[in-house]
C-alpha cells in the first residue's frame, strides 16, 4: 500500500464518523501523523494545520477523546494525543505506509573518497547540464577525471578554492604545488572547455563546504570532524532540493561564489569584472572625494557655491559608503535563479 493509498482510506474512514467540520479536520490531520501531538501543544498545532482558532480545535479535540476517537497516550516525560486506529479500523498496513510518507529529508552515503562517492561525481560530471559547484580543500584536479568531458560538452562547473592565507603553514607549499597544477591544467585547455570551468578563490573560511558540491537538485554535504584534520573521514549526506539542509547549503554556496574572486593568471576578464561589481560603491564613494577635493581647491576659498557643491559630494560619498554598508547582509543572489 503507497502513502496515497492509506491517506484516501484515512479520510474516508473518518468521513464516515459523521463529525463536525472542525472535528473532522482535526481527527484527519492527526490520523495522517502516526507518532501524534504533544498534548500541550496539540491545539496550536492544528490551528496552524487547519486555519482555525486554537480554541476551537480544544474543544473539538476533547470531544473526539470524549467519543473515544482521540486517545491520550503518557510516558515518563509527557503526554500525547494520536488517533484512536483501532476504532476507526486503520490498519498496521496503513500506518506503515503513513510512516513511508514521511521520508527522511537526506541519504546516507558512503565516505567522501570512497569509490562509491567518486562513482557518483563522475556520473554526476557526464548527467548534469546545469552548473555545479564543488567546495575544495586543496584537492588536486586530477580527482575530477570528468571535468574536461564535461566542459567540452558545455556545461559549467565553479570550484571554490581557500586563499593560501587560510592554509594552515605546513601546507602551504602542497598548496601551492596544487594550485600550479590546477594552473596548468587550465592553461592547457582548449578556450571554449576553458571557459566552462571556473577555479575561485575565497578569502573568507568557510571549512564546512569543503568536499561538498551542490547541484539544482540535490546536495552532496561532508560532514566530518575538524579535529581530525581531513575530510576524507567524514560522511557524505545527500540531501534533496526542498529539503532544509539544501536550502542551508545553497544559500551558503551563493554567499562564497558571490565573494570569491576567478584566477587572475587564467581568467583576466572575469577576474576584473568581478572586482569592479564588488568593489563599485568604494570606487564611486573615492571618486567623489576626489571631484569635492579638486573642485574646492580649483574654485577657490572664496566661492560659496564651490562650497555648497563640495559639501554636497561629500555627503553623497558618505551615503554611497552607508548603502555598500548596509547592503552586505543582505542574501545574495540564487545560483540557480532561486
Amino acid at each position: 500500500m503507497t502513502y496515497q493509498e492509506a491517506a484516501n482510506e484515512i479520510r474516508r474512514v473518518v468521513h464516515a464518523e459523521q463529525l463536525s467540520p472542525v472535528q473532522a479536520q482535526v481527527l484527519e490531520v492527526l490520523a495522517l501523523d502516526d507518532y501524534g501531538f504533544q498534548l500541550t501543544a496539540a491545539p496550536s498545532i492544528l490551528a496552524a494545520s487547519i486555519n482555525r482558532p486554537a480554541e476551537e480545535c480544544l474543544e473539538a479535540l476533547t470531544e473526539l477523546t470524549s467519543a473515544d476517537l482521540v486517545l491520550k497516550i503518557s510516558d515518563q516525560y509527557h503526554s500525547r494525543v494520536v488517533a484512536n486506529y483501532a476504532r476507526l479500523g486503520v490498519t498496521e498496513e496503513m500506518r506503515q505506509a503513513l510512516r513511508l510518507g514521511h521520508p527522511t529529508p537526506f541519504e546516507q552515503l558512503d565516505a567522501p573518497h570512497s569509490a562509491e562517492a567518486m562513482a557518483t561525481l563522475h556520473t554526476l560530471f557526464v548527467e548534469e547540464p546545469r552548473p555545479i559547484y564543488l567546495g575544495l580543500e586543496i584537492t588536486s584536479h586530477r580527482v575530477f577525471q570528468k571535468l574536461e568531458e564535461r566542459a567540452l560538452a558545455g556545461h559549467m562547473t565553479v570550484f571554490i578554492m581557500p586563499h593560501r592565507s587560510l592554509v594552515a603553514q605546513e601546507q602551504k607549499r602542497h598548496y601551492d604545488d596544487i594550485l600550479r597544477g590546477w594552473i596548468q591544467f587550465l592553461r592547457d585547455l582548449s578556450r571554449p572547455a576553458r571557459q566552462n570551468i571556473r577555479l575561485c578563490i575565497a578569502r573568507v573560511p568557510r571549512r564546512y563546504l569543503y568536499t561538498s558540491a551542490l547541484t539544482p537538485q540535490f546536495v552532496r554535504f561532508d560532514c566530518y570532524w575538524y579535529d581530525q584534520g581531513t575530510t576524507r573521514r567524514g560522511v557524505m549526506v545527500k540531501a534533496t532540493k526542498g529539503s532544509s539542509l539544501y536550502d542551508l547549503v545553497q544559500r551558503e554556496y551563493s554567499e562564497t561564489v558571490d565573494a570569491s574572486a576567478p584566477l587572475l593568471r587564467v581568467w583576466p576578464w572575469a577576474w576584473t569584472k568581478h572586482v569592479a561589481v564588488r568593489f563599485a560603491p568604494l570606487l564611486v564613494t573615492a571618486t567623489l572625494l576626489v571631484v569635492a577635493f579638486v573642485l574646492d581647491k580649483s574654485v577657490g576659498t572664496g566661492s560659496s557655491l564651490a562650497k555648497y557643491v563640495a559639501v554636497f559630494l561629500v555627503g553623497l560619498a558618505g551615503e554611497s559608503l552607508w548603502d555598500m554598508q548596509r547592503s552586505r547582509p543582505r542574501a545574495p543572489r540564487g545560483l540557480y535563479g532561486s
